[in-house]
């Protein structure tokens, strides 16, 4: 006897239908007993820094749950799950453990299962931005700009708010940076931030997809990266500047060490192309960086003494782009004159140029933030032997600098490579000493998306 199945529209059995309407929690309304999932938990972490820009005060940072008689310490600490606060509870759910080693969170359930959570714990929780109107003065003899002025005492409240406006900047551009949500604990502050293992150029080259070396017994011995992922990098980095220079955002420490990278393909627009990556580089930022957000400027206050001090360059100038020659019978045509480019030297008023950045004043930040950053890339061994394969790449590079000032600046930064040093501070010892491209960061934009064959 064969089992014959029909189609039965009046069974009276019944499915019951699984409420599918989202439920529209927030942190402030979050009880001991509020039924949550993993997953739930950590899209309420990720849409905070959006609640936060969205909020009626922004200067109020802290309209978070924050409980100071908590002694769990941001899981630090053992205590009861009654006794712990809201937060330290938030956490428990995640990670299913009381206490936690190394200051690391791995989510225990979900479908984030695995992955990694950093806390750190700081001082105060409880301060606020405040209008200062000195800024507001210099920036407006400086910039001829009108914004309001913003600063915070506590660098970590400054982290917390402008990371927290680049997420939202970027969030449907598939950017981001490390930070994920913070929130009171007793008397400290309780950050927290995505751990993303490829933390530097080393590690990512050590992935065969990227590397420049074909064997990977050979890998092993030779760290080489690919052209093609060096410009993969140059190009994510130069949409974020783009992005950014809406916003007269001013990292203050614009090196590699705040960028790592995360194996998650990532399509973006920059210029009139669209671009596909295999990777997404995540820029964090420090706690010294500031941003313009809907005609108001966030920043750290600066506490030393700070007063007009002009404008913080030794000399500004006209010359000819390296990228172009003329005879002496064109130097009056309108070719010369589209060829000039107005540099700018910061040579010895470098601690004055640092202060007005660290204080909120944006001074060229187009220009200065892209050359630290390529900098800082070409003074990596493992990104440089890439880099430095591309004559296309290297006559780019060049165009960037004076052709007298070109094999200096190359011996300097040879001298740093080889000694493998690549701090803010090298950084800026190399920068300050040679002339700088006003539109540097336009003239990267032109001439790396008209690439095509490492693109």
């Amino acid at each position: 006897m064969s089992l014959e199945i029909n189609l039965i529209d009046d069974s009276p059995l019944t499915t019951i239908k699984k409420d599918s309407s989202s439920r529209k929690i927030r942190f402030s309304c979050i009880t001991q007993s509020t039924p949550m999932t993993a997953d739930e938990i950590l899209k309420l972490m990720e849409n905070s820094s959006e609640e936060l820009i969205k909020s009626d005060s922004k200067e109020e940072i802290y309209k978070n749950i924050s409980d100071r008689r908590c002694r769990s310490d941001g899981l630090m600490n053992w205590t009861s799950y009654g006794d712990k606060c809201i937060g330290c509870q938030i956490l428990y759910r995640l990670s299913r453990t009381s206490t936690l080693k190394n200051r690391e969170l791995e989510i225990s359930i979900g479908k984030y299962r695995g992955k990694k959570i950093k806390i750190f714990r700081v001082p105060g929780f409880r301060e606020e931005y405040r209008r200062n109107k000195i800024l507001e003065t210099i920036n407006n003899k400086i910039n001829k700009g009108d914004e309001n002025f913003f600063t915070v005492d506590n660098k970590y409240i400054n982290y917390v708010f402008i990371s927290s406006v680049y997420n939202y900047i970027f969030k449907d551009a598939g950017f981001y940076n490390q930070y994920l949500w913070n929130y009171g604990c007793g008397d400290k502050l309780i950050i927290l931030k995505k751990i993303i293992p490829i933390r530097s150029v080393r590690i990512l080259s050590q992935n065969p997809y990227f590397s420049g070396v074909r064997s990977p017994v050979e890998n092993e011995k030779v760290e080489i990266i690919k052209e093609k992922t060096c410009f993969q990098i140059i190009l994510q980095l130069l949409y974020i500047c783009t992005t950014l220079r809406k916003y007269n955002f001013c990292h203050s420490e614009p090196v590699i060490k705040f960028i790592s990278y995360m194996e998650k393909t990532n399509t973006f627009q920059l210029g009139d192309r669209d671009f596909t990556t295999p990777f997404i580089l995540v820029l964090e930022n420090c706690c010294s960086s500031s941003i313009s957000f809907e005609g108001k400027r966030y920043c750290k206050f600066n506490s030393g003494k700070f007063y007009y001090q002009g404008l913080p360059v030794e000399k500004i100038d006209v010359f000819i782009s390296p990228t172009q020659n003329f005879t002496r019978e064109e130097y009056k045509s309108k070719e010369y004159n589209k060829a000039r480019c107005h540099y700018y030297l910061i040579g010895n008023r470098l601690q004055g140029f640092i202060n007005y950045m660290e204080s909120g004043i944006p001074i060229f930040a187009d220009s200065f933030q892209i050359i630290c950053f390529f900098v800082s890339y070409l003074l990596d061994p493992i990104f440089y032997s890439g880099f430095s394969n591309s004559e296309i790449g290297m006559t780019i590079w060049r165009g960037l600098w004076r052709g007298e000032d070109y094999n200096l600046l190359m011996s300097d930064m040879r001298q740093l490579r080889d000694k493998k040093r690549n701090s803010t501070e090298d950084i800026r010892s190399i920068v300050r000493k040679y002339y700088i491209r006003i539109d540097a960061l336009d003239y990267l934009v032109h001439y790396f998306t008209k690439q095509k064959e490492n693109c």
